[in-house]
């Protein structure tokens, strides 16, 4: 009899299997681009389905892509100021 579990990986396999970090696995796999579930009440793993072909190139080179920074905060002074400008362009036009 065939063991279910031989036919699924978790987040550290798949990383080793595809070469591939296991950020990307899991953003991949939140963008339904892999067969894979969450299971929130074990922990939140990832269990991803063994026999699926890996990732497409483009795919993984978005996955391993860096989040884009969050903007930076200007000083208070700064805020303020340019908030006048731009409050006295708004009345002034």
């Amino acid at each position: 009899m065939n063991n279910p579990l031989d036919n699924i990986m978790g987040v550290t396999e798949a990383s080793a299997r595809w070469g591939l970090t296991p950020e990307a696995i899991i953003r991949l796999s939140q963008e339904g681009k892999l067969q894979a579930l969450h299971l929130p009440d074990a922990g939140g793993v990832w269990v991803l389905v063994k026999d699926q072909p890996a990732p497409l190139a483009a795919e993984t080179a978005a996955a391993e892509a860096p989040k884009p920074a969050a903007p930076k905060r200007t000083a208070a002074g700064d805020r303020g100021s340019s908030m006048h400008s731009r409050l006295r362009d708004a009345l002034y036009e």
